[in-house]
């Protein structure tokens, strides 16, 4: 029986209530997702071992979409596997963290050096930009930190998009798990949520131009400027009156 169509069992022990509620489509992918999601909140270790069952029976599934899931995300790197230690969370270091920061200005200036022209020939497909930074803009307004961070992502992969250039996706969305995990476990720290949004404004606006050498200066203080982990990539960071996480704009 495959993943789509296998009937699903009840949550069992030990891993119940470690994981949202999942739907009976794209299993693999879900699963891989929930588990993204429960290594970014903390409910699984970093270097913590990971048992097939038991992530079956938290989320209901049988083992085969767990199996396939466990494999997509030893691919992008958030798992290994060790003989006779079996699969792991990767350490979420201050080595993974400049790692990261490496990879990531890496990738999306090469994103912005092979998008930036399409955007200025076809300013319609700034849109996809528009509706991400209209998002950004109400999140932080009520100061949600976690709804920003995913229409920060929704941002640039919408720029990766539209390269298309299938490898750079797949790069991007190699990364894109432990960028998500990096905001999540960072939402703790104060973050000036208005200055997120003024710099995806600032990226907007430097697309629509066609100016690539202030893209790439832009995106690196970007990615420099965001909260990584102590002892990890620590870039410049902005002061300012902007709202933060937990505040709300006064009325």
């Amino acid at each position: 029986m495959d993943a789509l169509t296998m009937s699903r069992r009840p949550a069992e022990a030990d891993g119940k209530g470690r994981f949202a509620p999942i739907e009976p489509a794209s299993l693999a992918s879900q699963v891989a997702d929930r588990l993204v999601e429960a290594i970014a909140a903390g409910r699984i270790a970093p270097g913590a071992r990971i048992f097939e069952t038991e992530i079956a029976a938290g989320l209901g599934v049988s083992r085969v979409p767990v199996r396939e899931a466990l494999r997509l995300l030893e691919g992008q790197g958030l798992l290994v596997a060790r003989h006779h230690r079996g699969i792991r969370v990767i350490e979420l270091d201050s080595a993974w963290a400049a790692q990261l920061y490496e990879l990531r200005v890496a990738i999306e200036r090469l994103a912005l050096r092979h998008a930036v022209a399409r955007y200025r020939e076809q300013p319609e497909r700034l849109k996809a930009l528009d509706a991400a930074v209209a998002r950004m803009r109400e999140a932080a307004a009520a100061g949600d930190g976690n709804a920003v961070n995913v229409a920060d992502l929704a941002f640039h992969e919408a720029v990766c998009v539209e390269t298309g250039s299938p490898l750079l996706m797949t790069m991007w969305r190699t990364i894109r798990c432990h960028v998500r995990i990096l905001f999540a476990r960072e939402t703790h720290r104060a973050v000036d949520l208005d200055r997120i949004v003024a710099q995806h404004l600032r990226l907007r606006a430097l697309l629509a131009a066609g100016d690539l050498p202030g893209l790439e200066r832009e995106i690196e203080e970007h990615v420099a400027g965001q909260p990584w982990p102590a002892g990890g990539r620590e870039g410049p960071r902005a002061g300012g009156a902007g709202r933060r996480q937990g505040q709300r704009r006064k009325r």
